[in-house]
């Protein structure tokens, strides 16, 4: 907890909202450039064989 009010501080971001509603505030070019989907797949089947 003291971590995310810190950082939350420290950057001048409300972390707690964005990991509620799963948004963000950032510049365009901070974004996902592509889909890892493949990655994505292999997480998922390896999780589930776990």
């Amino acid at each position: 907890m003291a971590g995310v009010i810190v950082s939350s501080r420290l950057h001048h971001q409300n972390l707690v909202r964005s990991m509620v509603d799963g948004r963000k505030r950032s510049r365009p070019e901070d974004g996902i450039r592509h889909a890892w989907r493949s990655l994505a797949a292999l997480m998922v089947v390896a999780v589930l064989g776990f």
